[in-house]
């Protein structure tokens, strides 16, 4: 039971950055310098309706946190190096009635999930890219996904082990140079047009590495410029493929789930980060988990129809 606790909440919990990384750099261009530091702070409010057996199983989580992007380097052509770490963590979620709750800034936490939660905070990865978010290169992520897995406290016998192995496999899909670089990549809104002009609309077709990979079509519009702000209104379709089932934890998932992204964020011209933003994502579908039939026991299928709704707002302050 402890296992499959701390399994359910460190997926959910992957999930959720998986998310909320697809918008790490959003830019016109990126026109920052070395030695230049800026603080993410990303609230993510998530609701999560799912039904099993008939029975609808609500989840609500609230996320906050910070992360630092810092620009290690910039050679002459504009393309950068820039690192980027968890820097604070804040957390509620509530399960049908089941609390749990986590604060980095808070040191006496005795909840038993601190340690996942705490294996975020001061470690990341670095993005080699052009000034115009492509990206060329990650590194630091097996290091990230080393010190997750590490932090999940399953005991030291035998068959802990080979379940932290499991669970290693398993978030690899999330935690890896592809993924990363999706992540990053996705966050990019504008091509390599110097003539945007107010009106302007422009559309990015992204496919996010993650646990379950997402295919999206996002349409922006150029709104508003006033002053160093430019208004850029979003508009986006996303979709799984049913058709190509994943291997979790040694049982087969098939994701059908589709949905839509709305909002506005503002962008600022001179460093082409984003400085403020509000996203709403509607999600619904079917996920089907085929569990294997072991000694005594066939094999079962769980069909979890749901819905969510995930409010993400963002922030940017340079240190």
């Amino acid at each position: 039971m402890k296992s499959k606790r701390i399994l359910v909440v460190l997926v959910a919990t992957v999930m959720v950055f998986s998310l909320i990384s697809c918008n790490l750099g959003l830019a016109l261009y990126i026109n920052a310098k070395a030695g230049e530091s800026y603080k993410y702070h990303v609230e993510t409010v998530q609701t999560v309706d799912v039904k099993q057996n008939g029975q609808k199983i609500t989840t609500n989580q609230n996320i906050a946190f910070d992360f630092i992007a810092t620009v290690n380097e910039v050679d002459s052509e504009g393309n950068l190096t820039v690192e980027y770490k968890y820097d604070a963590m804040k957390f509620d979620m509530d399960a049908n009635g089941i609390n749990e709750s986590f604060d980095s800034k808070d040191a006496n936490s005795d909840n038993p999930m601190a340690a996942i939660y705490n294996s975020f905070i001061g470690k990341g990865f670095t993005a080699k890219m052009t000034k115009y978010g492509e990206v060329k290169e990650i590194g630091g992520v097996d290091d990230l996904l080393n010190s997750i897995v590490d932090s999940v406290d399953l005991g030291d016998d035998e068959g802990a082990q080979n379940l932290k192995e499991k669970i290693k496999e398993s978030l690899g899909g999330s935690f890896s140079d592809e993924a990363m670089k999706s992540y990053v990549q996705s966050a990019v809104i504008f091509p390599e047009n110097d003539g945007m002009k107010v009106g302007d609309s422009w559309t990015a077709n992204n496919s996010i590495k993650s646990i379950i990979d997402v295919n999206m079509t996002i349409t922006y519009t150029l709104d508003k410029i006033e002053g160093d702000t430019a208004y850029i209104s979003v508009e986006a379709d996303f979709k799984t493929d049913p058709s190509k089932p994943i291997e979790y934890m040694g049982m087969e998932l098939v994701s059908d789930l589709s949905g839509t992204m709305t909002g506005d964020v503002k962008v600022n011209t001179k460093n082409g980060f984003l400085s403020e933003g509000e996203i709403i994502q509607q999600i619904s579908g079917n996920m089907s988990l085929v569990i294997p039939a072991m000694e005594g026991i066939e094999s079962q299928t769980l069909e979890l129809p749901m819905e969510s709704k995930v409010t993400i707002t963002y922030s940017t302050t340079k240190m």
